[in-house]
C-alpha cells in the first residue's frame, strides 16, 4: 500500500474513534463555568508532600493559593513540585 493511502486509512480510523467516543461518552459543557470572563491568571505554588503514605503535610502560607474575592477557580493541575490554579473574574 502506498504511504498516502496508509496515512489516509490510519487518519480515518483515528477520526472514527474520536466520533464513536464522543457519541458513547457524550461531551457536554461544564455547568460550573458561567463566563464570559474579563481576565484570567494562573496562580502557581509548590505542591504539598504526601510522604508516600497518603497523609498530606500540614500546609503553611507558602503552600496555599488564596483566592481573592471576585475571582473564581476554573481549573487546576501541576507538574512535578509545582501546582497551578487558573483564576478568572467577570
Amino acid at each position: 500500500m502506498k504511504d498516502w493511502k496508509l496515512a489516509l486509512v490510519v487518519g480515518s480510523v483515528a477520526l472514527g474513534g474520536v466520533v464513536v467516543g464522543a457519541q458513547c461518552f457524550g461531551a457536554r459543557p461544564v455547568q460550573a463555568q458561567v463566563g464570559p470572563y474579563v481576565r484570567c491568571v494562573v496562580a502557581r505554588q509548590e505542591s504539598l508532600d504526601t510522604h508516600n503514605d497518603g497523609n498530606i503535610e500540614a500546609p503553611n502560607l507558602d503552600h496555599v493559593v488564596l483566592i481573592p474575592a471576585g475571582w473564581e477557580p476554573i481549573a487546576g493541575g501541576g507538574i512535578e513540585n509545582l501546582g497551578a490554579v487558573v483564576l478568572c473574574r467577570r
